[in-house]
């Protein structure tokens, strides 16, 4: 640095200038909160993708298909959930696209409010939410059902209440065990998806007890198709079709819940495209492949199918099972099973949970909502979404498999009305391109056939969100509690939006006024700056126990051994702004300052301990302002800064930089502070961040 840009350097607030990786153990001095108002991103790659894969496979895949098929028959169910799955497939290339540009906590919620329609948006959370909170609540019903399958002499809220437990504590653990649980969960389930299909192949072929090689047989008797009506019309086999094609639209998983994570995931822009690459195989395997399977284990009119005590007595797997005399195997599945049913409903907690969390961060929930644990766990979503899956203890007072049958109808309404609004979204996100003249090559990630396909998934959702409880309209067919679990969502959706709209007037949008940029530059920056290796972090009031001590001059560990030390490029950055005198705050919230000015005084940079470095330690429960204010204070009272002139100036708020890996304080700009995000706690302040901090600030106050 010259003399002249001496006078002219910032003074620099650090938040996460400290500590970087020695055998992959990280502290962070300067982040340390009680609580955030934010996620993290600690979702791999390994996890993903047995998250895609798991969320595909769940309680309809393997038990409520069977309804499916005494519907329609096997013919029906292969025809329907093959021509659901292109649907859903249409889906995803829209969604993929948009979720890999915007990989935001949220995800299409998000997209929906910004680009569709702030009353749409609103109206389509809430219902999306409440649909999740049903089939929490369906899960958990179904989870003591199946447990029915080996005794009833239980008290029935047992399995309800520890099983809602346990998502609690899931939840409350932070979503790197979310992430761990679910995967070995899902590592189950796909297991038994694939087991499912095996056993299909052997039996048929004759590796059963009684060696009978049955291969298509229930497709000639009783037959390919159901006589839906007993009529023995086309129209009688036609509505066998469609309640098939509506029980396919409840089971058949999108890749809604893939997106739902992306706030979480790490190197989203990686990651993501993999996952989805993967979604048009996964319906293949599950549900094209997993339908004709149903199809040739089990006859349609089997008696179990129609009326089973319990849920676990109505899977085709079981039936067929049973129909072979193979003993053993139903008690093998069954317990895999639970499992099954566990996870799924781990993942619609998990994703409720997550939902109404980005529709806080978008200001259209109470701000309550956004408050986190420190790892990153939305508490105040946790407890709304736990209190709404207590909808399970209606079965205490209900028939089970009623009580079922209203979570489905609830939950396979709210589905089609989000695949809808998601490729409503995806139409005006590409208007929206367009018209700001941001060119559609440059997406990091681009499907041929989204132009399209959209059109065609939009149309087909909205036919069969209407028709989906046709039957109650039928000549002595009505049914209140049928209809109103049918066609509760929509209402209720027009009803939420034709109200946010009356109260909060938003615009409506033009594409050219589209919200494409908010919130992006601090994704492309984290993505800029990922580096591919696994880190450990901790917090000193949280992670550290004393007595520390230093084991060489970059390096000290705690009682434990855990080792600490600067992230890699920080202490070259403090001797370089201490070489140019520029004056150095350090800022945090920390229940623990003695052991963060411990650290300090340990810790080494060039022979020097580090906390010489700092001209002002700023530590306790106060704001950024606040911090920044009081640091200034005492700093005007003791140095001065000298004009060229040789004249004495104060430092004022508008020569400062905050680097800090928390987004919510860039509220400090309102103050004339320069906010420099570091966009990965993994890695902290970095050089190139360094850089761009200061020639950012040095623009804005023409420096440069």
């Amino acid at each position: 640095m010259s003399d002249t840009e001496k006078h002219n350097s910032p003074q620099v607030e650090v938040e996460n200038i400290s500590t970087g990786p020695t055998k992959k153990n990280f502290l962070g001095i300067f982040s340390i909160e009680n609580t955030t108002t934010q996620t993290q991103r600690r979702l791999s790659n390994r996890q993903c993708q047995l998250l895609a894969m798991g969320s595909c496979i769940g309680t309809a895949l393997l038990i409520s298909i069977g309804s499916a098929l005494s519907y329609g028959g096997p013919a029906n169910l292969f025809i329907a959930y093959t021509f659901w799955c292109t649907v859903v497939y249409g889906t995803n290339c829209t969604l993929s696209e948009m979720t890999v540009y915007y990989p935001c906590d949220g995800s299409w919620i998000v997209y929906i409010t910004r680009w569709v329609g702030e009353s749409i948006g609103v109206a389509n959370a809430w219902q999306y939410i409440f649909g999740l909170v049903a089939l929490v609540a369906f899960e958990i019903t179904a989870f003591g059902l199946i447990i029915n399958y080996w005794t009833t002499d239980y008290p029935t809220w047992v399995p309800i209440t520890c099983v809602l437990i346990s998502y609690i504590l899931v939840e409350v653990l932070g979503v790197n065990i979310y992430g761990e649980v679910e995967f070995w969960l899902a590592s189950c389930k796909v297991f038994l998806a694939f087991m499912m299909i095996f056993y299909t192949f052997f039996t048929m072929v004759g590796a059963n007890p009684q060696c009978w090689v049955y291969g298509f047989h229930y497709w000639k008797n009783p037959g390919s198709f159901v006589d839906y009506l007993g009529t023995g019309t086309k129209l009688s086999y036609f509505e066998g079709f469609v309640n098939v094609l509506i029980m396919a639209s409840f089971t058949i998983a999108g890749p809604d819940y893939v997106s739902i994570t992306a706030g979480e995931v790490k190197n989203p822009r990686v990651v993501l495209p993999k996952v989805f690459k993967t979604v048009l195989y996964r319906l293949f395997l599950f549900f094209v492949l997993g339908s004709l399977c149903v199809g040739i284990i089990c006859p349609y009119n089997a008696d179990d199918l129609l009326s089973g005590g319990s849920k676990a007595a109505q899977s085709p797997y079981v039936i067929s099972m049973k129909i072979l005399g193979i003993k053993g195997l139903p008690d093998f599945f069954n317990a895999i099973l639970l499992t099954t049913i566990y996870s799924s409903g781990n993942g619609f907690f998990y994703c409720a949970t997550r939902s109404l969390y980005g529709l806080a961060n978008e200001g259209k929930a109470p701000g309550f909502f956004k408050i986190c644990l420190r790892n990153g766990s939305p508490i105040v979503c946790i407890a709304l979404v736990s209190a709404g899956s207590c909808l399970a203890y209606l079965s205490l007072s209900n028939n089970s498999a009623k009580v079922l049958n209203w979570f489905i109808g609830l939950s396979t309404a709210s589905l089609m009305i989000y695949m809808m609004l998601i490729n409503a979204a995806y139409i005006r996100f590409r208007q929206g391109l367009k018209a700001q003249g941001i060119p559609y090559e440059s997406l990091a990630y681009r499907h041929r056939d989204s132009s399209w396909i959209c059109w065609y998934s939009l149309v087909m959702n909205f036919i069969l969100l209407w028709i989906q409880g046709y039957y109650v309209f039928k000549p002595g067919s009505w049914d209140t509690a049928t209809f109103l679990f049918c066609y509760f969502m929509p209402f209720f959706t027009i009803g939420i939006a034709f109200i946010w709209q009356i109260l909060k007037r938003p615009k409506i949008l033009k594409p050219e006024e589209l919200d494409l940029i908010t919130g992006l530059k601090e994704i492309d920056e984290y993505c800029d700056n990922y580096v591919e290796e696994e880190q450990t972090k901790c917090w000193c009031d949280t992670h550290i126990n004393t007595p520390l001590r230093s084991i060489s001059d970059s390096t000290i560990v705690d009682a434990y051994g855990f080792e600490l030390s600067f992230y890699k490029d920080v202490p070259g950055i403090i001797q370089e702004l201490k070489d140019n005198n520029v004056k150095i705050v350090a800022a945090s919230r920390t229940w623990a300052p003695d052991v963060a000015k411990k650290i300090l005084t340990l810790l080494k940079i060039n022979n020097e301990l580090s906390i010489k470095y700092f001209d002002e330690l700023q530590w306790g429960e106060h704001t950024k302002v606040i911090h920044i204010t009081n640091a200034l204070k005492k700093l005007n009272k003791t140095y001065v800064n000298e004009t060229k002139d040789g004249k004495s100036q104060k430092l004022g708020l508008d020569e400062v930089i905050l680097f800090d890996d928390e987004s919510r304080n860039k509220d400090v700009e309102r103050h004339g502070i320069h906010f420099a995000f570091l966009p990965n706690e993994d890695y902290g302040l970095t050089r190139k961040l360094f850089v761009k901090g200061i020639n950012d600030w040095a623009k804005k106050n023409g420096h440069l």
